[in-house]
């Protein structure tokens, strides 16, 4: 916008890390049209954080299950990473009492 204020400077010297990785493109899974046909056939999961601010409850975490046919998700907030089994187990044992699956 105002070139003559950056004369004395090169272009080089304007690079910024996150500029970098937010141009970079990543790879995509294949598209798929197929879809679970049987609730809890297949789930889905990820992990998310650390936050930069806690919740309420002091988590900076939380892992999501979606079940494949439903879409249904379930988000467990967690303060630590380290949950992350404990937190499956418990959903494992929920899926099959709750539903027998």
């Amino acid at each position: 916008m105002f070139p003559s204020l950056f004369t004395e400077e090169s272009v080089e010297s304007f690079k910024c890390d996150v500029c970098q990785i937010a141009k970079h493109l990543r790879a995509t899974y294949p598209s798929s049209d197929t879809k679970s046909v049987n609730p809890f056939a297949l789930v889905h999961s990820d992990v998310w954080g650390p936050t930069s601010s806690s919740s309420i409850s002091g988590a900076k975490w939380f892992v999501t299950f979606i079940d494949d046919c439903t879409r249904v998700t379930w988000v467990f907030l967690m303060k630590e990473k380290s949950e992350v089994f404990n937190l499956f187990v418990r959903f494992f044992r929920m899926i099959k009492t709750q539903f027998g699956k």
